[in-house]
């Protein structure tokens, strides 16, 4: 089956991570699977339309029409965030025969927010024949807007590849608290530093791998806080399962989340995680005081409560770590990438079409 998957860039997040591992996974099942992003890429497995921004796309579809004319047709064209779905009804033009799918990545979307935004989405999904939910979070926040897609929609839920992550007892610093992601308003780390200033009392040190927009004010946060020698913004980290092993506890504070595919690396890594209670994210983390503690992400007090009691309680964290490394078994990259060609074979096969 050939295979193309389309996303904005090759950059440090969930999604992106996801297509790149997808991809993979086509390819060791000989499939004739290609990623295109749309801005540089570093990444030799991948091919680029080689803009500066997601959005140059628009402005110059002759790149995505010379690129596709000399590499296509593709059985399925998978399209990844708002960039790249704009790109639909150029693909429709180019090969009608194409069946497009799309994937709902989070349970919020800023074009739901516009006033426009209800006609944008009914013409938007009109062109995709499924749109993949990562999990049962996203597919309820997307049908309650958009009822009419209830039937359109199917959960295929994240998965991650466990061999990568491992929880080295030896190396873990029982004092060392890890969170992973983009430094923006959804990831809520500035909600994490004020939770930790509670308790800036207890031994602990705090990393934060990733950049973003919100990099300064975290800093701002940090200085002002008098927390400089305990939190740290350590940019942007390529060996993640490294970075995990060195941890004990994970803190995602997050006000929403699709799925939280840096929880379910760091659960496979045997960190406690310490997590916010709401849809998507609580799918992956589990149940509050069996694989995870869990508050909601406005609640400083409740969150630095949770942290308190994972830093001076070593068998409620030795419990969470054990809870934590099981469930995120149920989260398989190979589970993943066989749903999704099923879904691909079943969209293509002679009886839909």
């Amino acid at each position: 089956m050939k295979i193309l998957n389309i996303v904005p860039d090759l950059s440090s997040g969930g999604a992106e991570k996801l297509v790149a591992e997808l991809n993979q996974q086509f390819v060791i099942r000989k499939h004739k699977s290609i990623t295109l992003t749309l801005c540089n890429n570093k990444n030799d497995s991948t091919q680029s339309l080689n803009h500066k921004k997601p959005y140059d796309a628009l402005k110059a579809p002759h790149r995505l029409i010379s690129w596709y004319l000399k590499n296509g047709p593709f059985e399925i064209v998978h399209l990844h965030l708002t960039p790249a779905q704009l790109l639909a009804p150029y693909i429709k033009l180019i090969d009608p025969q194409a069946i497009l799918v799309t994937t709902e990545h989070s349970t919020t979307n800023r074009r739901r927010q516009l006033r426009f935004g209800t006609l944008l989405d009914a013409v938007l999904y009109f062109q995709f024949s499924k749109v993949v939910c990562i999990s049962q979070g996203s597919r309820q926040f997307l049908t309650k807007d958009r009822p009419y897609l209830k039937q359109k929609t199917s959960v295929i839920l994240n998965g991650i590849d466990s061999s990568r992550f491992r929880r080295s007892e030896v190396e873990q610093d029982p004092t060392l608290i890890l969170s992973v992601g983009r430094l923006v308003h959804a990831k809520n780390f500035h909600s994490a530093i004020l939770a930790l200033k509670n308790i800036r009392d207890l031994n602990f040190k705090y990393l934060i791998a990733g950049t973003g927009p919100e990099q300064q004010k975290l800093q701002d946060l940090i200085i002002n806080s008098r927390l400089e020698d305990k939190v740290k913004l350590v940019g942007h980290i390529q060996n993640i399962p490294r970075f995990l092993s060195k941890g004990s506890i994970f803190l995602t504070p997050s006000n929403s989340e699709g799925f939280g595919l840096a929880a379910a690396e760091a659960m496979a890594s045997g960190l406690a995680i310490i997590g916010s209670n709401v849809p998507g994210l609580r799918e992956v983390i589990g149940e509050d005081n069996e694989s995870c503690l869990l508050s909601n992400p406005t609640d400083l007090d409740k969150m630095s409560s949770n942290l308190r009691a994972v830093l001076m309680n070593s068998a409620l964290r030795e419990r969470l770590q054990s809870n934590a490394l099981k469930r995120s078994k149920k989260f398989s990259i190979l589970d993943s990438s066989d749903r999704h060609l099923c879904l691909y074979n079943h969209l293509n096969s002679p009886e839909i079409i």
